[in-house]
């Protein structure tokens, strides 16, 4: 990740680092798990612009969430969890 800051730099392109919970995650109802801490202070010490995706999958319980933004024994996202991600890097970043 380092090595790609640097192209960045080198580019004079801006890197967005996102982060987005599993279904594991999500039951484990850590909405500020050591993922989202770690990574929200790597992107702060490199001067990376951070979205913590994490936030709007814990505003429901965790089997509602997990049945309604995610496909059926599997961690990826269906339709609505890309929406959810979607609308929560849109609201971040003032992009799209």
């Amino acid at each position: 990740m380092d090595e790609i800051v640097d192209l960045c730099r080198e580019w004079k392109c801006q890197l967005t680092l996102v982060v987005y919970p599993w279904p594991d995650n999500v039951a484990a109802g850590d909405p500020d798990s050591i993922h989202v801490r770690h990574w929200r202070d790597w992107a702060a010490a490199r001067g990376v612009r951070f979205v913590d995706g994490f936030a709007p999958f814990f505003r429901a319980p965790a089997d509602v969430t997990v049945r309604k933004y995610y496909i059926h024994g599997d961690t990826h996202f269906n339709a609505a969890g890309h929406r959810l991600l979607f609308e929560q890097l849109r609201q971040a970043t003032g992009e799209f």
